[in-house]
């Protein structure tokens, strides 16, 4: 879905932030890397916005958050512009 409308997505992902199925999160994990790989800077931090959730959610969502941490962690070697995103910070602090 997030291929054909990346804004439609990123505006469910708004609202609703990190699902907890694990085919929702993996959706949103590729959708992620979509947007990075495609330059879509804005979409990026909105979906990297959508992450950012408390101690206790992170904890409820812990198989998302660490494949998110270790997806990230290759993109900042190979992007190390990344580090830039004051999001990041946010969720890597959180988690």
């Amino acid at each position: 879905m997030y291929r054909e409308n990346l804004s439609e997505f990123v505006n469910l992902c708004r609202l609703g932030r990190v699902p907890l199925t694990s085919d929702a999160q993996d959706r949103l994990l590729r959708a992620i890397r979509f947007t990075l790989w495609n330059r879509k800077h804005d979409e990026l931090q909105s979906l990297l916005m959508a992450c950012g959730m408390g101690e206790s959610e992170i904890i409820e969502r812990k198989r998302f958050y660490l494949k998110f941490a270790a997806m990230v962690g290759r993109m900042v070697v190979l992007l190390p512009h990344l580090h830039q995103l004051f999001m990041l910070n946010y969720i890597a602090e959180d988690m």
